[in-house]
């Protein structure tokens, strides 16, 4: 598992269990209840030890009915002298009374750019050269996190396609629990919810009257690897 991988890795859905994306879009609510722009900073560790590998910062900002979220992801500390790594991923859209409905997604790490293109009047999406059917509700691996929080998740869950830029895939998130997260501004009333991204397991836990992304994301990788992704700074 790579570093980018865990980034690509983000008010009444699940009150109703096993909803669609757009089922569940019909029932979102129709304002967010945060500051139009912020920031969240995250530290992103390897193992069980918090040894610390990267940083990251997903900064959103909403202007009446568009939004623009970008994350930035790179190594850090000793990880950074040996090799070093940046990646962007940039989400563009507009805000609907159903929640985010993406327009572009562009991904750039390393020398390579992948980019998902949304045509709702045609009903396609674009992952690079593969066009495939667009359906109500798809996101992109960056405004899922915003549009989860928007869902408020409390039980069962709830499948969403995602575009990645490199294909158009239905993931499923389940909510495990409601638990409490010890956060630098004190504990967190979270919901920890779980999904399969392949032969990794993702963890997310959601705190929507806190931020809008999650204060922490875990990725258990195929081969054991965990990394750990937990919110540092929250700014408005």
């Amino acid at each position: 598992m790579k570093l980018h991988h865990l980034v690509a890795w983000v008010a009444v859905a699940l009150l109703f269990p096993n909803l669609s994306a757009a089922e569940a879009g019909e029932v979102a609510r129709s304002s967010h209840p945060w500051p139009r722009e912020g920031h969240l900073n995250y530290s992103v560790m390897r193992g069980d030890g918090g040894f610390v590998v990267g940083r990251a910062t997903v900064e959103w900002h909403i202007e009446g009915k568009t939004y623009a979220l970008k994350s930035t992801v790179e190594t850090a500390g000793l990880v950074a002298l040996f090799k070093s790594f940046k990646a962007i991923q940039e989400s563009h859209g507009e805000v609907t009374p159903s929640g985010l409905r993406p327009s572009v997604f562009v991904q750039e790490r390393g020398k390579g750019t992948e980019k998902a293109q949304f045509d709702w009047l045609r009903g396609t999406v674009r992952n690079g050269e593969t066009e495939d059917p667009l359906v109500a509700g798809t996101q992109d691996v960056l405004s899922v996190y915003y549009q989860l929080a928007l869902m408020s998740p409390t039980r069962g869950f709830v499948e969403i396609p995602i575009a990645t830029g490199r294909k158009l895939a239905l993931y499923r998130f389940e909510v495990i629990a409601t638990e409490l997260l010890t956060t630098d501004d004190g504990p967190q009333k979270t919901v920890h919810l779980r999904a399969k991204t392949g032969n990794d397991t993702m963890d997310l836990w959601l705190a929507p009257q806190f931020s809008p992304l999650p204060l922490r994301i875990t990725i258990l990788a195929k081969k054991g690897d965990l990394y750990d992704q937990r919110a540092t700074l929250l700014s408005h």
